[in-house]
């Protein structure tokens, strides 16, 4: 892991789930993800690990490591869509998470000021993602980060298969 930033400083790292440490630091992000309230989830160590293995061969996705003091505090995990309206990609950040004692530092900013950055850089059209319409705290964030509601306003709907 990356251990050269100074005391306070913030930065961001691609996580490499080929790197034991990475996946360590991962599980551990997710597992307090998934157990928060706003998860609501279960977190299981074969479940971590069929995520590792399908995002490590997703081939159009990323995920950066949000980095405080050098160690990983939050995560994005991101998907390159393509838009046939605007006949661009698009990032999706499915997941944007960051460990409850690092929550207010500016982490979830910069993952998605660097989420912004690589949409830039692909000369995406846009950059998407859900919140709970409970989640006030997430809300607030992507608010003050230039997100808002879809016009018109959106379902997001779902079919298990």
């Amino acid at each position: 892991m990356s251990r050269d930033l100074e005391k306070g400083q913030l930065g961001i790292m691609p996580c490499d789930f080929f790197h034991k440490g990475h996946c360590r630091a991962f599980k551990n992000i997710i597992a307090s993800y998934v157990e928060d309230p706003m998860g609501g989830g279960t977190f299981t160590e074969e479940n971590s690990d069929l995520l590792i293995w399908g995002l490590s061969r997703h081939s159009s996705s990323f995920t950066l490591f949000g980095i405080h003091e050098g160690l990983p505090a939050g995560v994005a995990v991101c998907f390159i869509n393509y838009s046939t309206f605007k006949r661009a990609p698009f990032i999706n950040i499915h997941d944007l998470a960051v460990l409850p004692k690092y929550r207010g530092l500016g982490i979830g900013k910069s993952l998605l000021a660097a989420v912004s950055i690589k949409a830039m850089d692909l000369e995406c059209c846009k950059v998407t993602l859900e919140v709970r319409q409970d989640n006030k705290t997430a809300q607030a964030l992507y608010k003050s980060f230039g997100f808002s509601p879809l016009t018109p306003p959106m379902d997001y709907w779902s079919k298990s298969i």
